[in-house]
């Protein structure tokens, strides 16, 4: 690389309002004063540098190059594998309150659960054992639309009665919406607890060309009970979602997670 090119690269590089890296050169070498680090340049739509991703540990920060602003700290993410984990996933509080929110997740959307495409054929074949579970009016829209439909917008889905309540859900005694497939699981009838969509909640994730992006994304107003529980008990929503987090990236995964939070949340400790 020739000394004009190595030029666009150098300057200072804001990761936040106290935190900066300068980046020069000797010969045609970077230097970066830091252990277990990769730096990867960013170019807007004019080829120009403008900006860079920080990798170290299990985290990513991205520095705006000399004094553009920072980003806020809600772009901040965590890198594990191939995914971009937003740092709200540890820093948030969340335990679902089933008695205040009656569940209303399984109905307040604008389609059915999104669906893997592996999760399709466990439909098919445990549908006839949840069936018993199901409304009249969830089994009448099933044989109408089918146990599974495609949305241009979010995949495959779970069909929703009038495009409200998901297919598969009913109401308890208590008037708390159920899953089907849960309640089954339960029973020991089978050994599939639910879509992974579902079982994450409120994570959702984006799936990308090379990072997935894992965001917490809980219900306005809905999910205010929730908050305000998970902050009473002190449990961040990694914590909360441990056993769908290991579900879908496995345990080594999760210990990921939890020795990010370890190192970088100490205050969050109860």
């Amino acid at each position: 690389m020739s000394a004009a090119e190595l030029e666009q690269y150098i300057g200072e590089y804001a990761l936040s309002p106290s935190n900066r890296i300068t980046v020069t050169t000797g010969g045609n070498t970077f230097f970066l004063k830091v252990v277990e680090a990769k730096i990867q340049f960013l170019k807007s739509g004019d080829d120009k540098v403008n900006a860079l991703l920080l990798h170290q540990v299990y985290r990513r920060w991205e520095g705006r190059r000399s004094n553009k602003v920072p980003l806020p700290k809600g772009n901040e993410m965590i890198v594990i594998d191939n995914t971009l984990v937003s740092d709200e996933v540890l820093e948030e509080k969340f335990v679902c309150d089933l008695s205040k929110c009656k569940g209303g997740c399984c109905e307040d959307g604008d389609t059915g659960a999104p669906l893997e495409t592996g999760e399709l054929d466990i439909i098919n074949e445990v549908y006839h054992i949840v069936e018993p579970y199901l409304t009249k009016e969830g089994i009448n829209e099933i044989s109408r639309r089918g146990r599974y439909q495609y949305d241009s917008e979010f995949g495959w889905v779970t069909p929703a009665v009038n495009g409200g309540m998901c297919a598969y859900g009913y109401h308890d005694a208590t008037g708390i919406l159920k899953c089907a497939f849960e309640q089954a699981y339960y029973d020991g009838k089978i050994s599939w607890k639910k879509p992974i969509s579902c079982h994450l909640f409120p994570i959702r994730i984006k799936v990308g060309k090379e990072y997935d992006l894992v965001n917490y994304e809980p219900r306005e107003s809905l999910c205010d009970p929730a908050c305000y529980l998970g902050k009473k008990l002190r449990v961040p929503v990694y914590q909360f979602l441990k056993e769908a987090i290991i579900r879908k990236y496995g345990e080594e995964y999760y210990e990921a997670l939890d020795a990010y939070y370890q190192l970088y949340h100490p205050s969050n400790k109860p």
